[in-house]
This record gives C-alpha cells, structure tokens and sequence, in this order.
C-alpha cells in the first residue's frame, strides 16, 4: 500500500491504483490484501467481490467458458476506460480528485527498491494498455462519443439538458433520436435495437426513457394500422376512425359552380367520398384530399396539384404571365382575378412566398403557407392562406387580398367592407357589425377604408349614445329599479340603450327614437321582412301627412310622436311615407293579417280618452293618422320639470 501526498510523485503512476475509501491509494497487488483488513472498502466494494467470487471460483467451467470470461471483463474494462478518458478531458476535476491528501495516520512508508519495482512494472502495464488503448479503445470511443443513430457528436450540452440516454449497450443515444428510431422499428418488428451492436432495447428501457405511454401510443398505432389494412377502416384527421363502404352513385350531382360531374368524378366521389362523424370534415378516403375534390378523380386531382395555378382562383392557368410583379405572374385572365391582383399587395416576404394582404394596408400579413405558420403559429392564431374566411366561407384566405385585424383574425378584404358597408341586420341601430366575425371584440386594423367605416360608426354610436341619454330621463328610465341591478350596476348609459330603440331614417338618414323594448326582445325582430323606405322620422313624416299636434314651438319637429293607425299605441313604423304602425301591428300587417283592408269595425275600438293608454282624444282607429305632439313636452308635463 502506498500514502501519495500529491506533491512528489507522477499523477499517472496512480491511474491504475484503487483509491479506497480509507483514502490510501491501493496498488494491484495489494487490493486483495487491502481488502482483507479494511471495513469502509467491504462496504463499498462487498457485492462487487461477492460476483466476482461465484464467478471465478467454479469448477464447472472448461477453456471456453474461461476465455468467454475474460473477454466479458476485457470489454467491462474497456468501458470503464472510455468512461476515464472521458473524464479526463475535464483535467480540473480529475486533478482535483489525484491530488487529494490522505489522512496522515494511515500514512505507510515503503522500501526505494519496491518503489523502483512498482514503478517499472506500471510503466510496463502504461506501455501496454497504451498500444491496446490505440488499437482497440480509441475506435470503440470514438464510437461511444457519437449518437448511435444520427452520428453526431454528444456535446456536454446534451448531457446537461438531459437529451442524452445509454442502454445497456453502453453506446449513446440523443434521446429524441432514440425515440424516433425505436419507434421505426417497434412499428416494423415490433423491438426496437441499437443501430451501432444490434442488440436488443428492452422494453423497460423504453419505458424509463420515455414513459410507459410511449409503447401504448405505438401499440395503439399498430392497432389502427392493421384496422386500416385488413378492417377497411380509414383515418380522419381528428383522430377518428372511420368504416368505409361505397355509396351510391348520382351521375346527377353538381360541382360547386352547378356543372353536372362527369361519370367518372361521380363514381369516384361515391366510392371515396367521406364525412367524419365526429368533426364533420368531408375528405377523399383514397387519396386523403381534403376537402374532397368535387368534380375531379383521384387521378385528375393529382393531375390538377401539380400543375400551375391561378393564386386566386386555383384554375389550372394556360400561361404564367411574363410581365408585372412576380406576385401576380400566376394570374389568370377571368375578370374577378383581374380585379383581385389589382387590390392585392405585390411584395414578397422574407420567407420568400408572396404578401396575402391588401395593397392599401400599410403592413404587410405575416405569412400564410402552412409551413411558416407552423413555426410561429401565434402571429394568425394558427390560420393559414388554405382556412376558409370565416364570413363568406367561399374560398380561402390567400384566394383574395386579406385583411388582419387588431385580434390577429384574418378575413378577405372584400367580406370585412361588405360587413361593414350593410351595417346591421334588421330594422333597429346596433353595433354589433362593428365587431370582429370571430372572437366579437371591436374592430381595429390599419386598412384605410375598413378604418373610415369603423369611424362613421362610432360617430353615429356617440350621437345615438347622446340622444339616449336624453330620452331615458325624459322616459323616467333613469328611475328604473333595474338600473341598479347587474350588469348595469347604476350606469344609465348601457341601460338606456338595452330598453331604447332607435332607427335610422330612410328620409334625412338621421336616428330616431322608435319606442321602449324590453331587455328580452330581439333587436332583429322583423328582420326577415324589414325595407328600410317605411322608417321615417317624426320631423319627415309630420310634414306630410295627418291631425293632431305635428310641431313644437320649443322643440320643433324631431320629437313628434304618432299613434298607430290602427290602436291606441305609440307607432314606430311609417310605411309607404304614409302610414304609421306600432310593433304588434306591423308583425300583423307583414305575416299576412293585412289591418288595411280590414273595416273600421274590424279593429279595436278606443273607449275614450279615460280609457285610452295614450290619454287623448283621437281619430277612430283605421280612419287617419293622428300627431301626439312633442314626446319631451309631454314627459315635462308628467314628471312637472324642465328639460
């Protein structure tokens, strides 16, 4: 046994001596005797001699058997080599480990002549693990420091994010590449090998380095696979299985621009046509198209894909264009096209695929090819150029110039100016054209136009917003127990326009109050038979026709009000220019219970003005419209002050 000190003797001398845990440094020789009288190396090392021990000590083994035996430990310690010499490219450590001091009591003094025997046997044994280090361990580590399966070098950065994994092999792997690998294999013979030994991975290997999920999800895989193979069943997208069985052909059935399908599209869409039950997604089941290529074969489809195309209107194209931007070199010559490339953005992104946006939109779209979006899915909340519009649904979003909103949705410009242009559906003011189709936040974008239509309505939002307030008051809204209630929580504002409605008028364009509705209505009622023509204000329709008060000195015409024509309610209809109806009556009228042609007698008979709701003394009902006067003077009246 020898003390090493760390400061007169060679550091290599003792990379073949076992450090103990008594801290001596402990020669070959001397590790059975060692062995012997120390505890804290029984300790550590009991089992490891307990092995070797059965392993030695048999009788039964013959030549073979001992040679097999040798070569184990020889690869063991070839191994263990690479395992030294790897850690020695960190010299800090090692040196740090070589150069610690023993404990001084345990301290033995040998001879100088062991010294000098031990010295020239270990620069023997040096030379000769040298010489077999170079012929056999260098190549083998050279091997052990490289990926098993992409022969990339495994770098310390890899080891230290964990992306590095050893079967029992000992050979390394990049965990990801392993993954990929063994699952090739399992999914062709069901094991998965080292690529460098060709043994055999267990499956508990497996399951430590990715999870036992990692084997269900492969054998899950098989399963389908075979379903597929021998079942008749196919795969949709979502992840549902589908059973495939032809249909029956309709040599009748239409393409979506109402031509008759030819024999053989017709044959092929009943035979491969399918819909998922689960996601509703309609796909060719030979070919995977999808959506399914109505009108075409599987093989005029394939035919179709790789020829070039309009960018607009995917029509195979007779000619790319020589002339103009690069952008609209694959443009036909059909009108609409035509008219596209003109408002479309000519620039080319960095990607190298072409601007989908708008030409007058001072930003450009990020990119919508499937592949650029996958990368940064965020920046078109994973929509690509092949996703539909979500307003017209007619075509996708590269198949026009787009515009993105603010919310990062993207909608064909052309769809955006429409929504904007018609307003709101229905007879009633509201807003709600002004949101986003999507996820219904207010919109915002940098396009010119679709800004100046954002802006004209919420001009006409603060004026109506202005009016409401006034007429909520004058209404006595604003004394409403409900006001205090959620979600309005004493804001007059959002109360007043929920129970006030107000319409635009065909004659002056300018809004008007049009009744009291109740929080349960809908804003749209008589949508489906609404003319704008028959909307007129209280100032326009006072001008022309019927008795009663039609001007206020104070306030002028704008808040005279009518009675219905036919009973005795406030009317927030004019029709025709000439007649005034209130809501009930309007349904009435327009669902076929025509109250003009009914007789005098027909309708409800007002009992005078005691009776009547509206407190006044009018024409019989049918017979001619009648002014009510000024709706503000009248709540003054009622509510004795001033406005």
């Amino acid at each position: 046994m020898e003390a090493h000190n760390g400061s007169h003797h060679d550091e290599d001398r003792y990379k073949n001596h076992l450090y103990c845990e008594c801290e001596q440094y402990i020669s070959i020789k001397q590790i059975s005797k060692h062995y012997g009288s120390c505890s804290p190396m029984k300790k550590k090392y009991g089992k490891l001699f307990g092995i070797i021990d059965k392993l030695i000590t048999s009788e039964s083994k013959d030549i073979q058997d001992w040679r097999s035996l040798e070569a184990l430990f020889k690869f063991l310690q070839g191994h263990i080599k690479m395992m030294i010499n790897k850690e020695e490219k960190r010299p800090n450590q090692f040196k740090n480990i070589m150069r610690k001091e023993p404990v001084p009591n345990n301290e033995v003094y040998m001879s100088q002549e062991s010294v000098e025997y031990g010295q020239r046997e270990d620069q023997h044994m040096y030379e000769e693990e040298k010489m077999e280090y170079k012929e056999y361990y260098q190549p083998e580590e050279e091997k052990m420091n490289r990926c098993g399966s992409c022969k990339k070098y495994i770098t310390e950065n890899d080891e230290e994010s964990q992306n590095v994994v050893i079967p029992e092999c000992f050979h390394f792997f990049h965990k990801d590449c392993l993954r990929v690998q063994a699952k090739k294999q399992y999914m062709k013979d069901m094991k998965a090998s080292c690529n460098v030994c060709d043994s055999v991975i267990p499956n508990a290997y497996l399951n430590e380095f990715f999870g036992k999920e990692f084997l269900d999800d492969i054998e899950t895989e098989l399963l389908r696979k075979q379903l597929k193979e021998e079942g008749g069943m196919i795969d949709c997208k979502c992840g549902n299985m589908l059973q495939v069985a032809p249909g029956k052909v309709d040599y009748n059935q239409k393409d979506d621009e109402g031509k008759v399908l030819s024999k053989a599209a017709a044959e092929n869409m009943a035979q491969f046509r399918v819909r998922c039950n689960e996601c509703s997604l309609i796909f060719c089941s030979n070919c995977n198209a999808d959506p399914y290529h109505l009108g075409k074969t599987c093989e005029e489809f394939a035919e179709y894909r790789g020829a070039d195309k309009c960018r607009f209107c995917l029509e195979k194209l007779k000619k790319i264009r020589k002339k103009g931007p690069l952008a609209f070199r694959a443009v036909c010559r059909s009108e609409e096209c035509e008219m596209y490339m003109e408002r479309s953005c000519d620039k080319q992104l960095d990607c190298g695929h072409f601007c989908c946006g708008a030409k007058v939109d001072e930003d450009c779209l990020p990119c919508l090819d499937a592949d650029c979006v996958s990368q940064n899915p965020g920046l078109t909340l994973d929509q690509t150029g092949d996703d539909f519009c979500n307003i017209c649904y007619m075509g996708g979003l590269s198949q026009a110039p787009s515009v993105q909103l603010d919310c990062r949705h993207i909608f064909h410009e052309e769809c955006l100016i429409k929504v904007l242009e018609g307003k709101w559906s229905g007879p009633r003011i509201n807003f709600e054209y002004i949101k986003c189709p999507t996820c219904k936040t207010e919109m915002s974008c940098n396009h010119p136009e679709i800004n100046r239509h954002i802006n004209l309505a919420k001009t006409l939002r603060e004026k109506i917003n202005d009016i409401a307030m006034k007429r909520a008051k004058h209404e006595g809204i604003d004394k409403d127990d409900r006001l205090q209630q959620a979600p309005y929580n004493g804001e007059l504002l959002p109360y007043a326009v929920a129970r006030l409605s107000y319409y635009m008028c065909f004659k002056c364009k300018k809004p008007y109050f049009g009744g009291l509705k109740s929080c349960e209505n809908n804003n749209n009622q008589n949508a489906a038979n609404f003319k704008p023509e028959e909307l007129v204000c209280g100032s326009c329709s006072a001008e022309s026709v019927g008795g009663g008060i039609k001007d206020c000195k104070k306030h002028g015409t704008d808040y005279i009000e009518f009675k219905c024509k036919f009973c005795c309610s406030i009317a927030q209809w004019f029709c025709w220019g000439t007649t005034h109806f209130c809501d009930d009556c309007h349904t009435r009228q327009n669902k076929g219970d025509y109250l003009t042609k009914k007789k005098l007698s027909e309708l409800a008979k007002c009992k005078g003005a005691r009776s009547c709701p509206l407190k006044v003394d009018h024409p019989q009902n049918g017979k001619e419209e009648y002014a009510l006067g000024c709706a503000i003077c009248k709540n003054m009246k009622e509510n004795d002050k001033g406005y």
